[in-house]
């Protein structure tokens, strides 16, 4: 009979252990899926902002090429407009609409600086159209003229080349803790 008891207690205590391991089991999983969750989170968030930063990468490219060729469409007008400038961000706002989901033209901005360069490789006269101010330009065209000496070739006509510089700026979400993070691009070209 004695026998009988402790095959008894022993089967609670293993009932028992079986229950505390499953409670232990729930907690460590909870614990490791959460941690898990942010990884992925924070991880979705930086490739996100990557493939915005080479998205504007290629459209300051494409920018930047058609505001210096549009002397070639506009009978020979080397000076940027408004309009022209205008004109590219409708441009790029409807290809940022088309290729990323969610995107919202509010939050994009534009910056165009032209420069021509004297012999002493001082800028001459330029000027900079910003649309939507929100796009804080960290390297400007006269600056990065001044620091680098030839950034300006003579053309075969034996005057210096226009320096252009588009910069894109967009205010992305991010998806922990509030506010943005500003992303930006820019692209450099000689005119002819």
């Amino acid at each position: 009979m004695i026998k009988t008891k402790y095959k008894i207690n022993k089967s609670i205590s293993d009932i028992s252990s079986r229950t505390k391991q499953r409670g232990v089991f729930i907690v460590e999983f909870a614990l490791l899926a959460s941690a898990m969750a942010i990884l992925i989170l924070g991880t979705a968030d930086v490739v996100i902002k990557q493939n915005m930063l080479g998205t504007l990468d290629r459209l300051s490219y494409s920018a930047v090429n058609l505001l210096k060729e549009r002397n070639e469409f506009y009978l020979g007008e080397e000076e940027i407009s408004i309009q022209d400038v205008e004109g590219v961000r409708k441009l790029l706002v409807t290809s940022l609409s088309d290729t990323i989901g969610g995107f919202d033209q509010a939050q994009f901005a534009i910056s165009v600086e032209q420069q021509l360069v004297d012999d002493d490789n001082n800028s001459a006269e330029g000027d900079d159209i910003n649309i939507n101010n929100g796009c804080n330009v960290n390297t400007t065209l006269s600056n990065l003229i001044q620091n680098i000496p030839g950034l300006a070739p003579i053309t075969n006509s034996g005057r210096r080349a226009r320096v252009y510089q588009v910069t894109l700026c967009y205010e992305a979400t991010n998806f922990f803790g509030a506010g943005t993070t500003t992303i930006s691009a820019f692209s450099l070209s000689l005119g002819r």
